[in-house]
């Protein structure tokens, strides 16, 4: 059918273009591509295969095999593409837009980000002039990328005006528009603008209450209740965080914990702790250790983490005996882990070697010099290797032992 609607007739072509335009929007990708194809081929016929028109349907060649999984065969013909006419079209040319933001999305795909906003923002630049009222995907798609680059400030104008477009052209309660507030709220809570992220996250939340999907509802409860308890909102995060610990509790698999358990749980837990609930708090922490370890094993980074976390606050209660005993199987997790000089390796030591140093002085002071020895040569076994020579807490170790002849 395409070559019969070409026979070397551009009205042809308009028509066979607007089919490609109607199935790639349903979704019906092949005879899409064979409609590209047929204009490709009619286009290089008729102007050669470097002209502007041509290397346009290249670049729609490529994108719609990236979109039927494709992606190397298609990003090579989009990169192609977008080489081409940028030295051949101005910023007048919406043409230069199209490919544009095939190129960024490809560019996007192979992390390229730089290079995917460089292109974003000339279509952006020429789209404003071209077509200003019809902006807000391709502002969402830039402001995706500039969170990536992490550049937050600059991507919240772009993430408003594509959540009003979105509003607009889909309504409030349509699952792309929900995604929209989602980005914006969590790209204000980025630059510390956690008020105003507030109004977004409760929509979205109402939104997934609605809808049923208990995933993504308990995701942005969890954000929502984190940022209600930073702002002494206490009663509403209480609710929030109560809701997405309920349903991740219940969401795991085949006996093992959902990943997000751990992380989830340590939350509430602070929530908890500040409300003066240390019983429950501390129950909770040791929820997050026990599903860590289901998750991670028992040799892993995050568990090292999540023990180190249980032992300082085994340490606040006054139990000095218990939190060393976390504290240090956290520390060795780590030293193995994530080395020496990680800043968390280095910060769990830090706190051992000083509980370690407080039990010294405490059992010299009660003339318990055994006591004193052991603490201080395993103090001495961190503090140097990790701390290093110089640092206070390391002096510390070497002038006790010094001092008291317990080398």
């Amino acid at each position: 059918m395409p070559a019969e609607l070409l026979d070397g007739d551009a009205p042809g072509t308009a028509v066979l273009a607007r089919l490609r335009e109607f199935w790639s929007h349903q979704g019906d990708l092949r005879p899409a591509i064979a409609a590209t194809r047929a204009l490709l081929r009619w286009n290089a016929e008729q102007h050669g295969s470097e002209h502007p028109d041509t290397l346009v349907e290249l670049s729609a060649l490529g994108a719609l095999a990236m979109r039927a999984g494709r992606a190397e065969e298609g990003g090579g013909l989009v990169e192609r593409a977008w080489e081409g006419v940028r030295g051949q079209l101005g910023e007048g040319d919406v043409r230069l837009a199209v490919v544009a933001q095939n190129a960024a999305r490809f560019l996007a795909q192979s992390e390229r980000w730089a290079e995917a906003d460089d292109a974003l923002n000339l279509a952006l630049r020429i789209r404003q002039k071209a077509t200003p009222d019809a902006l807000g995907m391709l502002s969402a798609q830039r402001a995706e990328v500039l969170v990536r680059l992490a550049r937050h400030s600059e991507a919240i104008p772009l993430l408003q005006q594509a959540l009003e477009w979105y509003e607009h052209t889909f309504g409030d309660e349509h699952p792309t528009t929900s995604a929209r507030a989602r980005a914006l709220g969590d790209a204000l809570a980025q630059v510390g603008r956690t008020r105003e992220a507030l109004p977004h996250w409760r929509r979205v939340h109402r939104f997934f209450v609605a809808s049923g999907d208990g995933e993504a509802r308990a995701a942005v409860a969890h954000d929502l209740g984190a940022a209600l308890e930073s702002l002494d909102e206490r009663a509403e995060a209480l609710r929030m965080l109560e809701d997405s610990v309920r349903w991740t509790r219940e969401a795991g698999e085949l006996g093992r914990p959902h990943p997000a358990l751990p992380a989830r749980v340590t939350v509430f837990a602070s929530a908890e702790l500040r409300r003066g609930r240390v019983a429950v708090a501390e129950g909770l922490l040791r929820e997050a250790v026990e599903a860590e370890r289901a998750l991670s094993g028992d040799r892993s980074v995050v568990v090292g983490e999540r023990y180190a976390a249980l032992g300082a606050f085994v340490a606040r209660t006054g139990r000095v005996d218990e939190a060393l005993g976390w504290l240090d199987t956290a520390t060795s997790l780590l030293r193995t882990g994530a080395g020496d000089n990680d800043p968390r390796t280095r910060q769990v030591a830090d706190s051992l070697v000083g509980l370690l140093l407080v039990r010294a002085e405490h059992a010299l002071q009660g003339k318990d010099r055994q006591l004193a020895a052991v603490a201080l040569a395993r103090a001495w076994e961190v503090a140097a290797p990790v701390l290093g020579f110089v640092h206070e807490k390391t002096r510390r170790v070497r002038d006790l032992r010094d001092r008291h002849r317990l080398n």
